[in-house]
């Protein structure tokens, strides 16, 4: 079982990097962790409303 986990979480953790080295910074909604910020809070400067806020 922790190894399961622990498999999980480095999997998690590698394909942020990933992402993140990946991403265009000029899109405040580029790349997944954002993309997941936008969709429940809204896009910054943008007047989009999220699900959350």
């Amino acid at each position: 079982m922790k190894k399961t986990v622990l498999m999980v979480l480095m999997m998690l953790v590698v394909s942020s990097l990933y992402v993140t080295a990946q991403e265009d910074t000029s899109d405040p909604c580029s790349g997944f962790w954002r993309s997941i910020s936008c969709f429940l809070f809204g896009a910054p400067g943008e007047g989009r409303e999220g699900v959350v806020g």
